[in-house]
């Protein structure tokens, strides 16, 4: 899949281009094969693949004109809105070297800076580069995915474009129309581009304003039209705008970077955390839109008996989910006070808040144990063993804690109700 030259495979959906000259160098992500495969099931199934499985094996490559050809490339691109209306950039050729001209929706970016876009704050270090506002704070949005396929004039030879659409939404009250400009003008490259104007978004209008050989902004336009009126899963193959599918504002992010480790005793999993879990997942569920349930695999929650990858070590690949999730829910009892390997997860996850003041860990304490002061002993012994000072293990011990032991009734409804808002 990395080697295109077959010319059955120009049809009304590729976009015709002249490349010009050899010289202009730019950084590109080129797709492995793994990851184009990820993408290229997801596009037949309707479903977005994370984007840490998508450039899975990637290359970030400085490359020229030629050296794209034959290649899958990966981009993250954004539509921007401001109120209700939707901005448009006339594009133009950076150094008088490449065939871009013409009005574009879309501000797109290799995010060769970041490894693996993962979080809000990495879409917004993107969007930054092709848009440096000083004011506001966008609102993010995940519109889908869109394949445009790019054929090199008189050759059969063409690569493969994949963009990962984001809206970022500005209020009207705090970003002007001359705050766009200023953000374009501002951007560290393509400063040759600059805003035409914010427009009520109306599909033929718009249309008419984008190049004609800027199919991916049509798919794009037709994703945020999609998201903002009927929400619904729809493949969009039309002659003359990119393949897409939406993804129903469900953001494409590393699967763990949204969930919660849970620590628990094996002993615990049937009666205790099983149902917890699944609660606490089923309201996340229900809080997403009616057309999203039945195709969102989100979770809150990533335990082991769910989610470990089997056959290999637990703590070269499962303990480091430990650290990569958004926190750590440990569920205390009598059974949990005499594992090791809830003190190396608790250590982990202790390493998680020091790498990142957002990390969350919440102690659920569904009974006492039988010794407190011996856990806590052993547990900073660990800490200075393995994070060099035993105070460390504080961060975990003066956690406030849930006393689910004074009121188990409530695991399936207060304290679960409690718990959500608290992960939120």
């Amino acid at each position: 899949m990395t080697t295109n030259n077959s010319s059955h495979d120009r049809d009304g959906n590729a976009t015709e281009a002249d490349f010009k000259e050899n010289k202009l160098q730019q950084y590109k992500v080129h797709l492995a094969r793994e990851g184009i495969t990820q993408l290229e099931i997801g596009m037949a199934g309707n479903s977005i693949p994370d984007i840490s499985d998508a450039i899975r094996n990637a290359r970030w490559v400085m490359e020229t004109h030629e050296t794209k050809l034959g290649a899958s490339l990966f981009q993250i691109s954004f539509l921007v809105t401001i109120g209700s209306k939707l901005l448009v950039v006339d594009r133009n050729d950076r150094d008088k070297e490449r065939n871009l001209y013409g009005s574009s929706v879309l501000l797109s970016s290799s995010p060769y800076e970041v490894v693996t876009p993962s979080n809000l704050k990495h879409l917004n270090d993107i969007l930054r580069r092709k848009f440096s506002y000083e004011k506001g704070i966008p609102e993010f949005y995940s519109l889908g995915l869109v394949k445009n396929r790019v054929f090199k004039k008189q050759e059969q030879s063409y690569a493969d474009y994949y963009f990962y659409v984001f809206l970022a939404h500005f209020d009207e009250e705090e970003f002007t129309l001359e705050d766009a400009k200023a953000a374009i003008k501002d951007a560290s490259i393509d400063k040759n581009d600059y805003v035409v104007g914010i427009f009520d978004v109306d599909e033929n209008l718009i249309n008419k304003r984008i190049n004609s050989k800027f199919n991916a902004d049509r798919a794009a336009l037709k994703l945020y039209l999609q998201y903002e009126t009927e929400r619904k899963i729809n493949m969009l193959e039309v002659k003359g705008v990119g393949r897409s599918i939406s993804s129903h504002g469900v953001m494409p992010f590393h699967h763990l970077s949204g969930r919660y480790f849970v620590s628990h005793a094996t002993a615990d999993y049937k009666t205790i955390v099983r149902p917890l879990c699944v609660a606490v997942d089923e309201k996340y569920r229900q809080s997403l839109h009616p057309l999203d349930r039945a195709t969102s695999a989100a979770k809150l929650t990533w335990t082991h008996e769910c989610d470990a990858s089997l056959d290999c070590e637990w703590s070269t690949k499962n303990l480091p989910c430990v650290y990569q999730c958004a926190g750590f829910i440990s569920i205390e009892s009598k059974a949990f006070e005499k594992r090791d390997d809830v003190i190396e997860e608790i250590v982990g996850a202790i390493k998680g808040n020091l790498q990142n003041n957002n990390y969350r860990i919440i102690r659920v304490c569904y009974e006492r144990m039988d010794d407190f002061e011996a856990f806590a002993k052993k547990l900073r012994k660990r800490t200075a063993d393995v994070l060099g000072d035993e105070k460390y293990a504080d961060i975990y011990l003066n956690k406030t804690f849930f006393p689910l032991y004074a009121y188990p009734e409530k695991l399936l409804s207060e304290f679960v109700d409690n718990l959500y808002s608290t992960l939120l």
